[in-house]
């Protein structure tokens, strides 16, 4: 009994003595790091002068470019080494019959090749990595945007027409492209799609206002295996724009037809689906089918460049090359030429550990600015650059007082009165924020359209961002909000302390940045605090217009024809109207209709809508511009601050700038199938962190 006892205690000491050591281990590495908190605002300075006038003879990659195979070339086509194993060993067809009769060439900025590697990528949650997934890297789209956001590219459409008015829209598919198990996709896989899910009473309650026109679904005609119409009862000029932008939730290239038609009522029996209902553990006909379509399916045929080999509920989601992909670079070498793309979860602060120690091959998902300045020091000996790309927004955040306040009849009207939302604006020191929370290097600006941007308008972005407290208080006392409470903070006409709160979820790292507006606030007399809450929470209480101020990011204003959310309330991420928004998108059948101002903007964005000419287009848009700039609906802060790209030195064919944003579908947009890892100089993982 006694030597029990001495073993358990021997070893209680010992998990106690680990304990102990890793907690040792982990405070000497925080220790080692340079602690930004504890440094000065002009010390961060001079790192960053240093910084700047480092000579750094990297040689720059510069943006890949997509062309036609040429006929003349004939199928000489080359593979990856494991897939040319595979077919040696009769377990795959030879490459030239994998790929289509056209296959999209991409010329890469850098280099070609080589093959292999695994490609690792971190995140905080299983969540984070599907929508990175489904929205940036696995987004092939019939369009693309270029690298730089400002032109439309071929993709999986080889080309595409529009005609004069814009009601017709045709697209030709290349010939020949596969699905990841080798069946052909075609023309109807589009048209299953829309006809057997979109307007499906079963599998989906309504038809996306993007493929409606006056009040009408649009038609969609095959006219060969290769070859689609999209025919709209009114213009629909921005079509092209949107599929190079669609959100892949309605994403119509997700959707094969040989393979869901077996979990489909129309094509499949009663007991089929029953069967297939109990085997997967389904409840609904649309529960299964939506489940065998989605991303935990491992079975679903995708086009993407890698295809998943396993359950994305595990901690790790590994995804292989697929065999049928359908693109090749310039001297016919099948593409990507990465091995496998392996995403982790880890909490935030383990990963940028883990970035700062050049554990990274190139990622810009979770890589906290704040931590900018331990990136440049540590970068040179950890093995990996940071990258500074253009944001597709048009500010960091977006402060948004929300117009349509459910249960607060005061704050509604004190909200929809623009000499508020002005005097809040005035009361903030963009200068202050910006070097608290982005070290200077961002722009006093609101939320307009950035520069550069077709749509861009220097009154809106300038407007009411001087930092004039007198103002601010000014407009403030015109408001009838003169009484204060003994700690000094106006009274509302009940007598109670104006006081509100902006509602922020983890997601949005910024959170000096407002914690210092709250502040600011505080000291005209507005009691603001700044509330933490989870990202469910916080949607449920916009969705019911119960929150009062909302703080999220600036996406896509570069093209904010594509994504308005910020200047007409019509987006699913317009938090501040969310009643006129579900008014708008339901044809008037639930929530607010808007008045005023606010109805002026709508009624322009549908002249927008169905306006074929560009420059109309424009012009209309500096209409809206206009208003926003005299009724200062959204609130911004600090714009042109770059978006961290960091990227170890083994990755080839990073551009070193780009557009970053989600209409774009970042870094989709620079085509990843075309990154490549030198071996030489990959990446060390430990074995246990393997496939």
């Amino acid at each position: 009994m006694l030597k029990r006892v001495t073993k358990i205690g021997i070893s209680l000491a010992t998990v106690c003595l680990a304990m102990v050591l890793v907690v040792e281990a982990m405070a000497w590495l925080i220790w080692a790091l340079p602690d930004v908190g504890q440094q000065t605002l002009a010390e961060l300075r001079q790192l960053e002068l240093e910084l700047e006038h480092h000579v750094d003879d990297t040689e720059p990659v510069g943006h890949h470019r997509v062309t036609e195979w040429p006929a003349d070339r004939g199928r000489a086509f080359n593979e990856a080494p494991i897939l040319r194993a595979k077919v040696d060993a009769g377990d795959l067809p030879p490459v030239d019959e994998r790929l289509p009769e056209d296959p999209l060439v991409i010329v890469p900025p850098q280099q070609h090749g080589p093959y292999g590697g695994a490609w690792r990528r971190y995140d905080v949650s299983q969540i984070s990595h599907i929508v990175n997934m489904l929205f940036r890297l696995g987004n092939e789209s019939l369009i693309r945007w270029d690298p730089g956001g400002d032109e439309l590219i071929p993709n999986i459409a080889s080309r595409w027409e529009s005609s004069d008015d814009a009601r017709e829209h045709t697209i030709y598919l290349r010939r020949g492209i596969k699905w990841s198990d080798g069946h052909p996709f075609t023309a109807d896989d589009i048209l299953f799609w829309y006809y057997d899910y979109v307007q499906h009473e079963t599998y989906n309650a309504a038809v996306p206002r993007i493929f409606m026109r006056g009040g009408e679904p649009m038609e969609l005609e095959k006219l060969d295996d290769h070859t689609l119409v999209f025919r709209f009862a009114e213009p629909n000029p921005l079509l092209p724009q949107e599929l190079a932008s669609l959100d892949p939730y309605m994403h119509m290239l997700h959707y094969p037809r040989h393979y869901l038609e077996q979990f489909h009522v129309d094509h499949a029996s009663e007991e089929q689906i029953r069967q297939a209902m109990r085997e997967e553990n389904q409840n609904t006909p649309r529960a299964l089918f939506n489940h065998m379509q989605g991303y935990n399916n491992t079975d679903c045929p995708r086009l993407w460049a890698w295809v998943p080999l396993r359950d994305p509920s595990t901690q790790r989601w590994v995804f292989d090359r697929n065999p049928y992909y359908w693109k090749v670079d310039d001297q016919g070498n099948q593409l990507p030429y990465i091995d496998e793309l392996i995403f982790e979860m880890f909490d935030a602060e383990l990963i940028n550990m883990r970035f700062m120690a050049g554990q990274i091959g190139m990622q810009a998902r979770r890589v906290e600015f704040d931590n900018y300045p331990l990136f440049k020091r540590h970068a040179p000996d950890a093995g990996f650059r940071v990258l500074e790309w253009e944001q597709g927004g048009g500010g960091e955040l977006a402060i948004a007082f929300n117009v349509n306040r459910a249960g607060d009849d005061f704050l509604r009207q004190l909200f929809n009165d623009r000499r508020f939302r002005i005097a809040m604006s005035h009361a903030i020191n963009r200068h202050e924020v910006s070097e608290v929370q982005w070290m200077g290097l961002g722009t006093p600006r609101q939320m307009a359209p950035p520069k550069g941007s077709i749509y861009y308008c220097p009154d809106l972005e300038s407007a009411h961002i001087a930092y004039d407290p007198d103002k601010a208080n000014a407009l403030l006392d015109e408001l009838g909000l003169t009484e204060r409470s003994p700690d000094g903070f106006r009274r509302r006409p009940d007598g109670r302390p104006l006081q509100i709160f902006i509602d922020v979820t983890e997601a949005i790292g910024s959170q000096q940045a407002i914690r210092l507006v709250a502040a600011q606030w505080r000291a005209v007399g507005v009691d603001a605090q700044m509330r933490m809450l989870s990202g469910g929470l916080l949607n449920q209480r916009q969705s019911a217009a119960q929150h009062d101020v909302l703080v999220w990011w600036g996406e896509n204003e570069k093209n904010p024809l594509v994504d308005p959310r910020w200047f007409v309330p019509i987006a699913q991420g317009s938090h501040w109207a969310p009643r006129y928004r579900l008014w708008y998108n339901l044809d008037g059948e639930a929530g607010e209709e808007p008045t005023g101002p606010l109805r002026q903007v709508i009624d322009i964005w549908d002249q927008i809508m169905v306006e074929p000419d560009e420059q109309r287009r424009i012009e209309l848009w500096q209409q809206i511009n206009d208003l926003n700039r005299e009724n200062l609906w959204v609130i911004g802060l600090i714009g042109e601050v770059p978006q961290l790209v960091l990227k170890h030195d083994s990755f080839r064919n990073v551009p070193d700038r780009a557009i970053y944003g989600f209409t774009y579908r970042s870094p989709g947009v620079t085509a990843p199938e075309i990154y490549a890892i030198e071996p030489d100089q990959a990446l060390a993982i430990p074995d246990e962190e393997g496939p």
